[in-house]
């Protein structure tokens, strides 16, 4: 009789730590379903917000750079065969006008070289395929003296590149894109500082067959891709500037691999 009593209270103790269990377990899984619903509505909300969430924001050398990343898709492999890294130097930051050496930030001259030493000191350079320094000018003057204006700036980040650069393998390409057409001002103004802008592309990732026509060409549809999508709020707009306009050349080799 007792020892019956005593299975009976151990039956009882027993189902009692389990109904326990059964219950911390629901209790468990209740808050781990709110804490995904937190987080799904959190990236949600995160999501709608995100006008381009390619863009990063970094400082280097006291200068923001805003950093687009923009892809080619190979047509018969359906594989990315092009990744670039597309830096704009902040709003504040731009070519003195008619000038093709000197930079200003907030209106006022910069030691444009302590930037770029830091630019390409930068762990990001380390295991990139390339880079393209771009050359653009504002609507002021001629044109022909503008392509060339913008060819001198492009020409001039090349050599800073060049002498800071420590990996003399990394290619280094140019990419003029010209004259901005519209909004034409006889004078230097502040209505085309925005015309001026300071741009470099890190090539992250090239098809190693890739030839230079192939890369000036996925370059463009990239750049009309940005400038396109209004939502992206891109800077550029490649479809005003002359060289692309006009389907000219554009880029150049400042150096090769080899």
């Amino acid at each position: 009789m007792t020892n019956s009593l005593n299975r009976t209270s151990v039956e009882r103790l027993v189902s009692t730590i389990l109904v326990g269990i059964l219950i911390a377990l629901v209790v468990w899984g209740i808050s781990l379903i709110k804490e995904y619903e937190h987080r799904l509505t959190e990236l949600e909300t995160n999501f709608k917000n995100c006008v381009d969430c390619s863009k990063k924001v970094q400082e280097i050398g006291g200068v923001k750079v805003n950093t687009y990343t923009g892809t080619s898709i190979n047509e018969k492999t359906g594989e990315i065969d092009l990744e670039v890294n597309i830096d704009i130097l902040s709003e504040q930051c731009r070519w003195e006008c008619g000038s093709a050496r000197n930079i200003l930030q907030g209106g006022k001259p910069i030691n444009f070289d302590e930037v770029m030493k830091e630019y390409v000191s930068n762990d990001q350079i380390l295991n990139i395929k390339g880079l393209i320094c771009v050359g653009a000018a504002s609507s002021e003057g001629a044109i022909t003296n503008e392509e060339n204006r913008a060819n001198d700036r492009m020409e001039y980040l090349i050599n800073l590149v060049k002498n800071y650069i420590t990996n003399d393998t990394i290619p280094i390409y140019g990419l003029n894109i010209g004259k901005f057409l519209e909004n034409r001002v006889s004078k230097c103004s502040d209505q085309t500082i925005d015309q001026r802008r300071i741009i470099i592309f890190k090539i992250i990732k090239k098809d190693e067959n890739m030839t230079e026509a192939i890369l000036e060409r996925k370059l463009r549809r990239i750049l009309l891709e940005k400038s396109s999508n209004t939502d992206l709020n891109f800077p550029i707009d490649i479809r005003k500037y002359s060289k692309f306009k006009n389907n000219e050349t554009m880029l150049t080799v400042g150096r090769n691999l080899n």
